[in-house]
């Protein structure tokens, strides 16, 4: 993920998991969380976990019609 200008195209941003490849980066005083090497969305199971979700959304939404 590229971090420009603090711009961030992530729904779970910032989720303060370390144990997924995020970090903190503090500067004169600045706290920024730096997920740059985030690895929890790629994983297969979240992934499949993810798309479930929008199928079951998408359904829901169809018989909302």
């Amino acid at each position: 993920m590229n971090i420009n200008n603090s711009e961030v195209n992530c729904s779970f941003y910032p989720c303060h998991d370390k144990t997924i490849g995020g970090k903190f980066i503090i500067t004169n005083e600045l706290s920024i969380w730096d997920c740059s090497n985030c690895n929890y969305i790629h994983k297969k199971i979240i992934v499949d976990k993810i798309f479930k979700l929008i199928q079951l959304m998408e359904n829901d939404f169809i018989k909302l019609k």
